[in-house]
């Protein structure tokens, strides 16, 4: 007996822990902005990346990609880049995604608050800091998801330890008979 419930219990935590992970996508188009030749320029908003979390399933993480410079031209405006409010990253004067030297330039910013997706919204907004126009190519967000972790129910160990014990005094009143 104890061993067919061994056997179940194994055969249940296999099949809770085979799920698969989901990846959740959500794009938004080119963007490109004409700021203030001081950096003065107040937050732009990009777009809103919107999404269906799958049911059931935790944020495991998330990163918004893209590229500085878009099809019209290669380079950008040193801009920093944010989500739902929180720095993801920056192009900073001068360097390869502001001057555009080696064509487009990628980025992948880890999302440090994955409670900020919750809500199937993710606002993406830049601040420009230079002269110039902020170009941006497609930007996507990438959400990898799980199942959700089920707590083991505090009285399982104790049941086990239980049923493990009368299968222990059921081995030993057989052999003394």
């Amino acid at each position: 007996m104890f061993r067919t419930l061994s056997v179940a219990a194994l055969v249940a935590a296999g099949l809770a822990g085979s799920a698969s992970a989901t990846v959740v996508t959500s794009t938004l188009g080119e963007f490109n902005f004409d700021g203030a030749d001081d950096g003065s320029s107040p937050a732009q908003t990009v777009g809103i990346f919107s999404f269906l979390l799958p049911l059931g399933e935790s944020i495991l993480s998330a990163t918004v990609s893209g590229t500085f410079g878009n099809s019209t031209v290669y380079s950008t405006a040193a801009v920093d880049l944010f989500g739902d409010g929180a720095f993801l990253g920056e192009c900073v004067f001068n360097d390869v995604c502001w001057t555009g030297a080696q064509g487009l330039t990628p980025y992948s910013f880890a999302v440090t608050n994955l409670a900020d997706l919750l809500d199937g919204l993710f606002e993406f907004t830049i601040q420009q800091d230079g002269p110039y126009y902020t170009r941006l190519g497609e930007a996507t967000l990438t959400i990898n998801t799980g199942p959700t972790a089920v707590p083991l129910p505090a009285g399982l160990p104790l049941l086990l330890a239980g049923l493990g014990g009368l299968a222990l005094l059921r081995r030993r009143g057989s052999g003394a008979a």
